[in-house]
């Protein structure tokens, strides 16, 4: 099979600027002059039937209705932290449903406003038949400057080891320790000044409501997916193109937007006429090349750029009007649009808006307004007839009360009579109001307290009934916007967070910080809407929830919350969480969603019988405890009495042997004085019988020398 040929890019610029000249709602159109009669009807603009001299008065019932049904509408949607939730579709997606649920309000709630972004779209769509969200991922660069002095070698590695960090000036100190500089050949402390530039690359689902007027689609498209051309003008300057990263090349052969650009409808919402809008608002800045101001259309278009034969959904960037500009290219799986059409038309895209309905209804009221008070002038300032020449002109024309009107004689000046017709006009204004409360279904009973609810004669089962039946039609429009608009609006974003979104991301939910990493997360989930439409029912569903509550407390007492039993902890929790809802305050406060697994289950109460057996042995254990205290205590005390006894025992053992030690010592002694004075006795003893010897034996030399002497010679 032959390839086929591919849309250059010529023809993708023809493309465009035919798909945009054919569109449904382009300059000129039925569609667009709609609208703008809206705005002024909405606004209380002059209608072009004033006459001079007569009332002026404009009846604002468009706006008296759009703003009486928004906070119906926006109180669902705005009174709980969960617009909706995601499903699983299959038992492995079971885990990660609660957190894409968590996560996609999150992201509409806190990071993008998201009840301002409701009611604006909301607005829009009651007031012109269409409102519309977009979806969109955006890249956020933030720098920051930093400076750092005093940084250690190693201080100054790890804060340049971050990615993110640049260092732009860099100085080093050297000190001695105590911040003084030293001689160079001395090994210095080294110390840093650094100076830092950071660069923080973040990314966020951005989500932005659309003006009718910027919104085009295919004439014949009946919804969004049929349609071959969807795109969505903004209004930029060329500095902003340029710091989304386009050339300054391509930048300057955008055209400058021209004042004929902005239509009536867009001049009307930006509360300007043509008298306001001057050079100051024209495209082209003499002062700042910067600040030239041009149109930027992001397409969506269905065409073949590969050439395989299949027409697949491109998105291009174009810049300017005319000979567009294209900045921007890449295959996309769709537009990233969810629309909201308050009273759908069969087999077309663009429905009605209850400006559409009551169009007749204000030009009538403001008609009968008009002459009313027209009538009332006349019955408070009657016209008056004169004879000419014979009453003063002056005083006739003077209407002063108590005023003095001078005339030539009698009868020359009487009144003309007229009819009073209030009471006809009243009458019609109510049919009026009939009407429009049957065609808009809001009510005086629903904007407030009616003087006829105080009548006695009105039961309050009919004044129910009256308002049920009112508040049907809007919440079929609630209903619209949450199967519709509201479910695809989360659809595209948790679209973009799992396109877009390749790291973890750390998030506060209900007190505490829980990480969500889409990576894990499945691409098909089913989307409920978790608001309860219109406020006429608030009582009923409120009965409604407290029947099942005291069901749910029946059957738990009876079959229990185990397997079998036709109501979980869950239940409850959902129904009290309801309740709460009904009553404008955040459940979370006030009660704790149950474990999945039980593990916050208390043990189940024993009976009485047990119970009663249970408090016998505690008793009986009570009374042994004692006992056994008690004979721990006499034990302890006979302890104590023998511990003393025996302490007695050694203290006179003690002091026995230290009297038996003592008299040793005293024995000892008096031996040892004995001894020693035995032992010096002895010494004499022996010195004696020394020198007896010693004696005796000079005395027997003496003698022999004396016998040698008297011997023979």
């Amino acid at each position: 099979m032959a390839r086929s040929k591919k849309v250059s890019k010529e023809a993708l610029k023809s493309i465009i600027a035919d798909g945009l000249r054919t569109s449904a709602g382009f300059y000129g159109g039925e569609l667009m002059r709609r609208r703008e009669k809206a705005l002024e009807y909405y606004l209380g603009y002059p209608m072009g039937t004033e006459v001079e001299g007569r009332s002026r008065v404009i009846s604002t019932d468009l706006m008296d209705t759009i703003e009486s049904m928004l906070p119906s509408l926006l109180k669902p949607f705005t009174s709980s932290t969960e617009v909706v939730e995601f499903d699983p579709v299959g038992p492995e997606d079971e885990a990660a449903a609660d957190q894409v649920t968590q996560y996609c309000n999150h992201i509409f709630l806190k990071d993008n406003d998201g009840i301002k972004l409701m009611h604006e779209a909301f607005k829009d769509a009651l007031l012109s038949g269409f409102g519309c969200f977009k979806v969109f991922f955006e890249e956020k660069t933030d720098v920051t400057t930093e400076t750092y002095e005093g940084l250690t070698d190693d201080e100054m590695v790890l804060l340049l080891a971050d990615p993110e960090v640049e260092a732009v000036e860099h100085e080093v100190d050297a000190t001695d320790g105590l911040g003084l500089a030293i001689e160079a050949e001395v090994a210095p402390a080294s110390t840093h000044s650094l100076k830092i530039r950071r660069t923080k690359n973040e990314g966020r689902v951005k989500v932005e409501t659309v003006a009718p007027e910027d919104f085009y689609i295919e004439r014949r498209a009946r919804t969004l997916e049929e349609a071959n051309f969807v795109a969505h003008r903004s209004r930029y300057t060329a500095s902003d193109l340029i710091a989304m990263g386009y050339s300054k090349r391509q930048v300057d052969e955008i055209p400058s937007l021209d004042e004929e650009d902005l239509t009536t409808e867009k001049l009307l919402r930006e509360q300007l006429d043509d008298s306001d809008f001057g050079s100051s608002h024209h495209g082209e800045d003499a002062f700042d090349p910067t600040r030239r101001e041009l149109w930027l259309y992001d397409c969506y278009i269905k065409c073949d750029r590969n050439g395989d034969g299949i027409a697949e959904w491109v998105r291009v960037l174009a810049g300017g009007t005319g000979a567009h500009t294209i900045l921007d290219e890449e295959e996309v799986d769709g537009p990233p649009f969810a629309t909201l059409i308050p009273i759908p038309m069969p087999h077309r895209f663009f429905g009605m808006s209850l400006a559409d309905q009551l169009f007749e209804i204000q030009e009538i009221k403001t008609s009968l307004w008009r002459n009313y008070l027209d009538n009332v002038y006349v019955q408070s300032n009657h016209r008056v007839e004169v004879v000419e020449g014979m009453v003063n002109l002056e005083d006739a024309l003077n209407s002063r009360p108590g005023g003095v009107v001078r005339v030539k004689q009698p009868g020359m000046i009487r009144e003309m009579t007229t009819q009073p017709i209030g009471g006809q006009i009243l009458e019609g204004l109510r049919y009026a109001d009939e009407v429009k409360e049957v065609r808009t279904g809001v009510t005086k009973h629903s904007q407030g307290l009616a003087q006829d609810q105080l009548n006695p004669n009105q039961t309050a089962t009919g004044a129910k009934l009256m308002l049920s039946m009112a508040q049907q039609r809007i919440e079929m429009i609630g209903r619209l916007f949450a199967d519709g608009g509201v479910k695809n609006l989360f659809k595209l974003i948790l679209k973009q967070v799992l396109t877009h979104q390749n790291k973890e991301r750390i998030i506060r939910i209900k007190g505490q910080w829980v990480p969500m990493d889409p990576r894990n997360w499945s691409h098909q989930y089913d989307v409920t809407v978790k608001v309860g439409l219109g406020h006429g029912n608030d009582e009923k569903r409120i009965a409604a929830l407290s029947s099942i509550l005291a069901a749910q407390k029946e059957l738990a007492a009876n079959m229990g919350f185990g397997q079998g039993s036709i109501v979980s902890r869950e239940n409850v929790f959902n129904s009290l969480a309801d309740l709460a809802k009904e009553g404008g305050v955040d459940p979370n406060k006030y009660f704790t969603m149950p474990a999945p697994d039980g593990s916050d289950i208390p043990p189940p109460k024993p009976d009485a019988n047990e119970t009663f057996m249970q408090g016998q042995i505690m008793i009986e254990n009570g009374k042994l405890e004692a006992q056994r205290e008690k004979l721990t205590l006499e034990h302890q005390q006979k302890m104590r009495e023998f511990d003393l006894k025996i302490a007695e025992m050694d203290q006179k053992l003690a002091i026995e042997r230290e009297k038996i030690a003592a008299q040793m010592e005293t024995v000892a002694a008096k031996i040892a004085a004995e001894t020693e004075a035995g032992a010096a006795k002895l010494e004499v003893d022996a010195a004696m019988a020394r020198e007896r010897l010693e004696h005796a034996a000079i005395e027997s030399d003496k003698t022999r020398s004396n016998g040698d002497e008297y011997g023979p010679s």
